[in-house]
């Protein structure tokens, strides 16, 4: 069962229902898929070495409770996707737990259906960037995930209706208030904040 698990289209709607926003589990739910993403895990494909017995079992139990808290960062209520970036940039310990990260990355806060002018503005952030060399760093088998989220990224560029706007005024925006920021050097610090 484990297996057919996962095959690419099953693994792949399976998260994409942990991170979709328009989906609200109750925790006995969300706790249960997220055992069953990390048992599917548990093996060389995801953490670069075979588990099994007791020690894949522990390290299923511990990256099932991180999914957890992955799950609830990105559905809170109130949270911009900025702070919710922040907070799954903490939670990359396990391989599963940085790759279900990516998927939210790339199909909710980098989506289609995002206006112009705010992908372009998450595309712009450093605490994004900060979120991929972390994934890479960490897991460096994840390297062709990130890599496709670059590319999406890059596939988007073109499309962006750029024209008539300020662009240059508008990246130094802050997209958590909506604020401006007098400079470039406030900007920085603001994400550095982010960041802590």
């Amino acid at each position: 069962v484990l297996e057919d698990l996962r095959s690419p289209a099953i693994l792949e709607a399976l998260v994409a229902s942990f991170v979709d926003p328009s989906t609200s589990l109750a925790a006995r739910e969300c706790s249960a898929l997220a055992r069953l993403l990390a048992l599917v895990s548990v093996d060389d494909s995801w953490l670069g070495v075979p588990r099994g017995g007791e020690d894949g079992l522990a390290t299923a139990i511990v990256a099932a409770e991180e999914l957890e808290r992955l799950y609830q960062a990105v559905h809170h209520p109130t949270h911009s996707w900025l702070v919710c970036m922040g907070n799954v940039t903490r939670l990359q310990h396990h391989a599963v737990t940085s790759f279900v990260g990516l998927r939210w990355l790339s199909t909710i806060v980098l989506s289609k259906r995002i206006a112009s002018h705010d992908l372009l503005l998450r595309m712009s952030q450093p605490m994004l960037f900060v979120f991929l060399r972390g994934a890479v760093d960490a897991h460096p088998l994840q390297a062709r995930s990130v890599l496709g989220v670059l590319e999406h990224m890059l596939t988007e560029l073109p499309y962006l209706e750029l024209r008539g706007t300020a662009l240059s005024e508008g990246l130094m925006g802050d997209v958590v208030t909506g604020s401006r920021l007098q400079s470039a050097q406030q900007h920085r610090l603001a994400s550095g904040c982010m960041i802590a």
